[in-house]
This record gives C-alpha cells, sequence and structure tokens, in this order.
C-alpha cells in the first residue's frame, strides 16, 4: 500500500480502492480478534500489501526494451539506473501481514507494552494503561483519516524538540475529542505526568 500511494501524483489510493482495503481489514481483525484472540498491535500502509495485476511488469518490460536503463560498472559489478514503476489498473485482495509484533491477549495477563506506529498510537498506549484488542481500531480509525485526506490526523511533533513526543500526541488528541474520561486516568501509571488530579492537562502541555 506505501510503494502504490507513493507512486500516485496525488500521494493517495483511489477512494473505492481504500473503501475496499479497509472493509476487507476490518474483516482481518475480525478473525484475529475474535477467532485467535490476537492484536496485531503494528497496522501501518507498510503492513498492508495490495496485489496488483500484471499489467504494471507489462508496461515496465516494454519500456526497458525500448529505452534500457542507464548503467555502469562500479568494482566490477554492473549498476543500473532504477526505473519508476507505474499504477495497476486493478487490484487484488489486500493482505494484512507482519506479525512480529503480534500479542496474544487470551493468556489472562494484564499488557501495557509500548506498542503501534507513533502515529496511531492510542490514549491508552501514550498513558502507560492495560490495552485490549482496541489499541488496533484506534490504529485502523486513524489510518483511514489519513488514507483518505492525505496528511496524519495526529503527528506528535513536539517543536521544541523536534521529534516525535507523547506529550504532544496527547495535546493534539485532547484538541480534537476533549479529555479523557477520569475513569480512564485512574488506570494510568503516568496520570501524574501529564493530568492534575482533577484530570485537566498540566497548562504547560496545552
Amino acid at each position: 500500500m506505501l510503494s502504490l500511494k507513493r507512486r500516485n501524483p496525488v500521494r493517495r489510493l483511489p477512494q473505492p480502492v481504500l473503501a475496499f482495503m479497509f472493509r476487507r481489514l476490518f474483516h482481518a481483525l475480525d478473525l484475529l480478534h475474535n477467532e485467535c484472540r490476537i492484536a496485531h498491535t503494528d497496522i501501518k500502509e507498510a503492513n498492508i500489501l495490495l496485489p496488483a495485476d500484471s499489467s504494471i511488469m507489462t508496461e515496465f518490460e516494454k519500456q526497458e526494451l525500448e529505452q534500457p536503463s542507464l548503467m555502469k560498472e562500479v568494482d566490477g559489478s554492473t549498476v543500473y539506473l532504477s526505473r519508476k514503476m507505474g499504477i495497476p489498473r486493478t487490484f487484488g485482495a489486500p493482505v494484512l501481514c507482519d506479525f512480529g509484533s503480534a500479542v496474544p491477549l487470551d493468556d489472562g495477563l494484564e499488557h501495557r507494552e509500548d506498542i503501534q506506529p507513533n502515529f496511531y498510537r492510542s490514549p491508552e498506549v501514550i498513558l502507560d494503561i492495560p490495552w485490549t484488542y482496541k489499541v488496533d481500531i484506534w490504529n485502523v480509525g486513524c489510518m483511514i483519516w489519513d488514507a483518505f485526506q492525505g496528511e496524519h490526523l495526529f503527528t506528535g511533533h513536539d517543536a521544541e524538540h523536534n521529534t516525535y513526543r507523547g506529550r504532544a500526541h496527547l495535546s493534539e488528541i485532547i484538541a480534537l475529542l476533549g479529555p479523557p474520561p477520569l475513569s480512564l486516568l485512574a488506570q494510568a501509571n503516568l496520570r501524574s505526568k501529564f493530568f492534575s488530579d482533577d484530570g485537566s492537562l498540566h497548562p504547560h502541555l496545552e
């Protein structure tokens, strides 16, 4: 999905393709959560494969025959100038891949592991709250916005440190959705780092 998006001049996939892809992704998560009892925890564009028709390879071969790529010899090896691939005309069924970070949740344990891509981290993960399968749904919800709008819903970019910071991410979430309920904050190991006793965000984080 990621490489196809980058090849598209508008930096996003057609809406019918996105709708089909996310519908299939939710079917995959239904199986993963309800049958396999596993949270994926690392859902991102790079981990969704979209099989494409062979037309791009046919066109690639045609271009190479008509205008061979530039080449040169470097230390006895031939190095070719790369050629951009085109955009497929049709797509196959999307596949959710890379289960290296998947976590079984039927083990009776409390899970507080630091998971998820930065842009898609859920409030539970940021605040060190026990999380469940719902973190995958939050993850996909943010992805849907990103995919259709062509920009991140949340970035977590801290201008002071010029990097991702949980406090910046949390501020963005609260600005859009409002403060988290006190019942949720009561479970947070990092509550005092971000919030006062009444549940309001520390002034210096706003």
